[in-house]
């Protein structure tokens, strides 16, 4: 009995000393799966600086280098380096928020990009700085051009009569001066006589485009021609709405019931102005050529067609 008691101690003793050796065996090879995660993780980190101090050691030495689109931008540059440079003029304050910033000028930069390569900069929204253009390269003074605004009167969309409105708990009944006597448009839109219409100065270039060229970089100033929405007069009659109120009451007529002569009118007056808009853009002398050659190949074929138009009144004179 007190053998075999002697050998199951033995036994216990033994699988205690095995459990321990596992164990110990284990551990070790946790603490090695531990420290080959945290140095591949180091590694990765390190790669990642590596990478950042790599690119902008390329950016900065192209800045040194690259010869210049515009700015300290380069024809080819990618998204990346050109956001890169951008922070950096913006940090310069050559930039605000992406605008080009001169004497009070702002104007939008907006770059162009093909396969994530930079081929030219517009700068848009340029009236402000073509002084300055004309001051350095010498170009004609923008003339002065007489532009008819375009008029007519139209059924007002925002129509939606009411004659009282509720402000903190109370009604307030308006007058009926603010009642439109006025028709419908039957066609929904009557455009005024020229004649009747006042004329508006605008500043335009002398031509459209014109071209610079400086070394490899060619500038073209452009010129679109837009209207846009100056400003609605309505058929209800403000000045004499106004009049009709006493002195004691013109302040609430302006804060609270001034905007009932939207509502309330059946018409309204539009007018639109020409605004001659200026694009700067700044390219390579070679996508100048091809942008030459497509504009030639263009005013050819418009030719073309004006000669068979020509061709073609003759014959059918002929036929009839």
């Amino acid at each position: 009995m007190i053998k075999f008691i002697i050998a199951v101690m033995s036994n216990q003793k033994r699988l205690t000393n095995l459990t321990m050796v596992f164990l110990a065996i284990t551990n070790l090879q946790c603490n090695g799966k531990r420290a080959q995660i945290e140095e591949g993780e180091t590694e990765i980190a390190n790669y990642k600086i590596d990478t950042t101090i790599d690119f902008n050691k390329s950016v900065e030495l192209e800045l040194q280098n690259a010869p210049k689109l515009f700015l300290k931008f380069w024809y080819g540059m990618s998204k990346l380096k050109f956001e890169y440079v951008s922070q950096k003029l913006n940090d310069e304050k050559v930039l605000i928020n992406s605008d080009y910033a001169v004497d009070g000028c702002k104007t939008n930069i907006s770059p162009k990009f093909v396969d994530d390569k930079l081929i030219s900069i517009e700068l848009q929204n340029s009236e402000c700085l073509y002084p300055l253009y004309q001051e350095k390269y010498k170009l004609m003074p923008l003339v002065d051009r007489k532009e008819i605004v375009k008029q007519y009167i139209e059924n007002n969309p925002e129509y939606n009569p009411k004659m009282s409105y509720k402000k903190e708990g109370h009604e307030y009944k308006l007058s009926d001066l603010f009642i439109d006597k006025s028709s419908f448009v039957p066609e929904g839109l009557v455009r005024i006589k020229e004649s009747d219409i006042k004329s508006s100065k605008v500043n335009v270039l002398p031509k459209s485009p014109i071209y610079i060229e400086k070394g490899e970089v060619v500038i073209k100033i452009s010129q679109e021609l837009k209207y846009y929405t100056g400003f609605y007069d309505y058929s209800l009659d403000l000045m004499k709405i106004q009049r009709s109120y006493s002195k004691d009451r013109i302040a609430n007529f302006q804060l609270n019931e001034s905007q009932f002569i939207i509502t309330n009118s059946k018409l309204r007056t539009v007018s639109k102005y020409l605004n001659p808009v200026i694009t700067i853009t700044y390219m390579s002398k070679m996508d100048y050529e091809k942008e030459k050659r497509i504009l030639m190949e263009e005013k050819r074929e418009n030719l073309k067609n004006q000669e068979f138009i020509k061709e073609r009144k003759k014959s059918v004179l002929d036929e009839i």
